[in-house]
């Protein structure tokens, strides 16, 4: 039905209407006593995704700019989660994005 309504996005193809849809944070993961956040997004299944992080929102290459924080993150489904527990707690504020690979 999606294809005759014109949305080719199951076949990566136009919007797929991908965005993060909860970010929690966690002060306490699993009584580790390290923080965490927790990502939830749209995905598509059988696709792998790439988590990015900044502080500044500056561009790659600059401080405070764009960072890999995880790739290879498979798709579980028509939402995906991902909890971070690399970077959460670096910095009072932290800026996700995530993105098809």
């Amino acid at each position: 039905m999606a294809v005759k309504d014109g949305d080719f996005s199951e076949f990566g193809i136009g919007s797929s209407g991908f965005t993060i849809t909860n970010v929690t944070y966690i002060d306490n993961y699993m009584d580790s006593g390290k923080p965490a956040v927790s990502l939830s997004f749209t995905s598509r299944p059988g696709r792998e995704y790439a988590i990015d992080f900044s502080t500044k929102l500056n561009p790659e290459g600059q401080p405070g700019g764009w960072l890999e924080v995880q790739n290879g993150v498979m798709s579980e489904g028509a939402v995906t989660t991902f909890v971070d527990t690399i970077v959460a707690g670096i910095t009072p504020t932290l800026f996700y994005r995530v993105r098809e690979l």
